[in-house]
């Protein structure tokens, strides 16, 4: 269904810093893709028919969403990967993607989304996806902790509670109390 390629992390001044991913994910990558994220969206190539056939994108989200597009085509088809940097990726000071509170929240909830759209779903992909969804939800509340915002940190440590029990998550909601 789709293929992605190695890329250059390269640094505002055009120098090439490293190539990433270290190693690539082929097949049936959707466990593997929640839990590490290695597909980068601008070395994704994707058989047409294969993108037509996906429905009910997320569309909202001003970031995070080619998540959502990478594990549903993840879920329904195998992915090849090029172990060859192809491409160059730069970060730039100030873009969407480096907006940590709001990206964390996005993919959690492009994750829980997830869980509907594929009710049939297996355990093991289920309760990948039940614990990426919690953990980027606690990043969320770190975050808004940070900010002084304790009712909002509450609140989505509870989310990530309710999607996965840990420690880590629990002490950070009684320490927002």
């Amino acid at each position: 269904g789709a293929i992605h390629t190695q890329y250059w992390w390269v640094q505002p001044d055009g120098e090439r810093i490293r190539v990433l991913p270290k190693h690539g994910n082929s097949g049936n990558i959707y466990t593997r893709e929640v839990e590490k994220g290695t597909v980068k969206n601008s070395t994704l190539m994707i058989r047409r028919s294969c993108l037509l056939e996906l429905s009910g994108i997320l569309e909202h989200y001003r970031t995070s969403g080619d998540l959502d597009i990478v594990l549903r085509l993840a879920y329904r088809h195998g992915f090849g990967f090029v172990e060859r940097p192809l491409v160059e990726v730069m970060a730039r000071p100030g873009s969407l993607s480096r907006d940590a509170p709001r990206n964390h929240t996005n993919r959690a909830e492009i994750l829980e989304n997830l869980l509907t759209v594929f009710p049939d779903m297996d355990t093991t992909s289920r309760s990948a996806t039940l614990r990426k969804a919690a953990k980027y939800y606690r990043k969320a509340a770190r975050g808004a902790a940070e900010d002084g915002e304790r009712p909002r940190a509450r609140e989505l440590y509870r989310k990530a509670l309710s999607l996965h029990f840990s420690f880590r998550t629990l002490m950070g909601y009684l320490s927002a109390m």
